[in-house]
């Protein structure tokens, strides 16, 4: 595997109009990798853009913290996967508001 520009890979941005077709090749490029231990995460922008990318758990390191790769389609077609290594998530506070509120 090449260099890695982690920067560049947490903002790969693609059309709404290419995001069925990169969802398939990331389930598809997931399912070969990881069998069915996976998940998809998405975000859309106002602006029609969208991001996705696949995701993978691989639970606690020593430390407690949670170990996630994630796998990026680029515009070049080519895969590439990141590790994140997260420390702490914390929800102080949910509140649902309705329309009206």
């Amino acid at each position: 595997m090449g260099s890695r520009n982690t920067q560049a890979l947490l903002h790969i941005i693609i059309d709404m109009s290419n995001l069925d077709t990169q969802i398939n090749q990331l389930k598809d490029e997931a399912t070969e990798r990881w069998g069915d231990q996976w998940t998809i995460e998405a975000r859309y922008f106002a602006d029609g853009d969208a991001q996705c990318h696949a995701v993978r758990s691989f639970g606690r390191n020593e430390e407690g913290y949670l170990v996630q790769k994630r796998l990026f389609l680029l515009e070049t077609g080519e895969f590439v996967v990141d590790q994140v290594v997260i420390e702490r998530q914390y929800v102080e506070e949910e509140m649902i508001e309705t329309p009206s509120s």
